[in-house]
């Protein structure tokens, strides 16, 4: 089973109660990037592919406990507003891992964008 890349409220520093599950027993792998870019959707942010090289999504990998079963308990959590694909996180390292990430389905103004392409600035 693959990791998970987080972006938004389910990084470890947030307590709600999609986070809690998700970090309950799992392994923090480490922080990373992805290519893509982020926009604020309400009060939390949405994933949307990079149109350039260097615009970055930055986040944590997540190896949630007993993954198989949580991943689609995690799949009814982001709803339809959000599809689980398949990206390539480069952690701090350099290394690169296959993760899975929730990326927003619909389009959203460039006025919501947010530039850093981290959720806490």
């Amino acid at each position: 089973m693959r990791p998970l890349f987080v972006y938004g409220t389910l990084m470890r520093r947030f307590t709600n109660a999609g986070a809690q599950r998700l970090w309950d027993g799992a392994r923090f792998v480490g922080a990373a990037r992805v290519p893509g870019r982020m926009y604020m959707v309400d009060r939390y942010p949405g994933f949307r592919p990079a149109k350039a090289s260097d615009e970055w999504v930055h986040g944590e990998v997540v190896m949630p406990a007993n993954a198989e079963a949580f991943i689609p308990e995690l799949d009814d959590y982001e709803g339809d507003e959000y599809s689980r694909v398949e990206a390539e996180a480069t952690l701090e390292d350099g290394t690169t891992v296959g993760v899975w990430l929730y990326e927003y389905r619909a389009e959203l103004p460039e006025e919501r964008r947010v530039e850093s392409g981290r959720f806490l600035n």
